[in-house]
């Protein structure tokens, strides 16, 4: 850089800069202080392409130190073609390379991404948003583009004791084809197993005009059921069993049109901390033009009563999915189970039931009749009330600083996404416990019955009628 009198001034680069290019560090540390990430990289000009170069000789990537081999480099060149050469292998033999040895001179790129017992958790745990999965990953990966520029991937890839949120899923694998046409159609083939058994392949073209045009085919060989308990929130609910069949898929991604028809084998809807677990029946479900149709669908509870469910799902539409079921029970055992560590709800709770839930997913509306029965014997923890601990002596005194104008208004979230108007009977004898706490020292013990409305909505549950108590008990310290 030249100084005030423009004569150039000599500044010699401290060790370990470069002189000709450009260096680039990142370091990731969690909330903890923990050290996630280091790595570092160099960028020098070369005579036909940049080649970069790995450092230190022992980085760290999710957490866990690598053994960088000294000759590393990933060259791009000016032809657009990459030659790598990259080894990260740590101690225990988790590592990765990424190569370009045999390139095929026809071929514009020739890589090869191999991974041997990559863990997951590790690596999800450090970038934001991703969801965590947790499992050991081992997996090559061969990536060819020909000199039209047009891209193709085989992969063949497992992961061993995989989980999804907390779900455990177990040992998937599966095997992909990817080709990338020259009328810019993306064309996929896969095949799909879980421990070492195959439940499904996929095979279809992609078109990337207008909306995007799908052609595609999902058959399912006992698809276990389980796999998507991973994606329901706080996993209230899963699924056990397996389905089969063959969907057929074609359109756009907004608006699909799916055809094909599903089984179900040893399928059950549960619920462990509500203590229900629901048969589904055998009957086939239909999926014609991207409405799934339920036709006196029955889910059987404990004592073999059955929810009958008639209805619909139209999803033709993915913006707006709606739903139009109409649902029936009698004598239904809708609760029976034993305490555990994450009930919520336990004993025995038998109803009747009539509802019809229809319009869009964002903002169903129910109405229907819930009657307890005399029968029903059962506890409900409610540990998400202000009542639900020993201590309340800190609501008794609150200190605020008036010259803070900033000070934050904490408002409880609205519910939103469903509008129920229920009338609720509940007959005379039945016994419901209510635990305040998780010790079950402080409750509320009732037997009694009564008629009362119930209304749920974004401006929260309203709930009017009569209810008399024959006897009853409360503790409260």
């Amino acid at each position: 850089r030249g100084g005030p009198d423009d004569r150039p001034r000599h500044h010699h680069p401290p060790d370990g800069a470069v002189r000709h290019g450009a260096l680039a560090g990142l370091r990731y540390f969690d909330k903890d202080g923990k050290m996630g990430v280091r790595i570092r990289a160099t960028a020098e000009m070369e005579s036909g392409g940049i080649r970069f170069k790995l450092m230190p000789d022992r980085p760290t990537v999710g957490y866990k130190e690598f053994n960088l081999n000294k000759d590393n480099y990933i060259f791009l060149g000016s032809d657009k073609k990459i030659k790598a050469k990259v080894d990260l292998i740590a101690d225990d033999k988790t590592g990765l390379k990424f190569y370009t040895e045999n390139q095929d001179s026809t071929m514009l790129q020739d890589l090869t991404l191999s991974c041997n017992r990559i863990d997951l958790g590790e690596i999800t745990s450090v970038i934001p948003y991703l969801p965590k999965i947790t499992g050991k990953l081992n997996g090559d990966y061969h990536i060819l583009q020909d000199q039209n520029e047009k891209f193709s991937v085989v992969s063949d890839m497992a992961i061993q004791d995989m989980t999804y949120e907390g779900a455990v899923i177990g040992n998937f694998s599966t095997e992909l084809v990817y080709l990338m046409k020259e009328d810019d159609t993306h064309a996929i083939e896969g095949h799909l197993m879980l421990n070492d058994e195959e439940f499904g392949t996929l095979s279809g073209n992609y078109q990337n005009k207008g909306e995007g045009q799908i052609d595609a085919t999902f058959n399912m060989t006992r698809f276990p059921l389980s796999l998507v308990n991973g994606f329901i929130e706080d996993q209230i609910v899963g699924l056990e069993g397996y389905a089969e069949g063959e969907l057929v898929i074609k359109g756009t991604l907004k608006h699909p049109k799916v055809d094909g028809e599903l089984y179900v084998e040893d399928a059950y809807l549960l619920s462990v901390p509500y203590g229900i677990r629901m048969r589904f029946d055998n009957d086939p479900v239909r999926i014609i033009d991207s409405r799934l149709l339920l036709e006196n669908f029955g889910l059987y509870a404990y004592n073999e009563e059955p929810i009958n469910m008639m209805g619909n799902i139209d999803f033709s539409d993915m913006d707006r999915i709606t739903m139009d079921m109409r649902m029936r029970a009698r004598n239904l055992l809708l609760i029976n189970s034993k305490q555990e560590a994450k009930s919520i709800a336990f004993g025995k709770a038998y109803v009747n039931f009539m509802a019809r839930m229809q319009g869009p997913l964002e903002q169903l509306n129910m109405r229907g009749r819930l009657d307890v029965l005399g029968s029903t014997d059962m506890t409900y923890m409610l540990l998400d009330s202000p009542l639900s601990t020993d201590n309340r002596l800190e609501e008794l005194v609150k200190f605020t600083d008036f010259n803070d104008s900033t000070q934050a208004v904490v408002t409880k979230p609205m519910p939103t996404g469903l509008n129920v108007d229920l009338t609720i009977s509940v007959s005379q004898g039945a016994h419901i416990v209510c635990d305040l706490n998780a010790e079950q020292t402080n409750y509320i013990d009732l037997v009694g019955g009564g008629d009362l409305r119930m209304k749920y909505s974004y401006e929260g549950i309203n709930l009017t009628g009569r209810y008399t108590l024959n006897r009853g008990e409360m503790k409260y310290s």
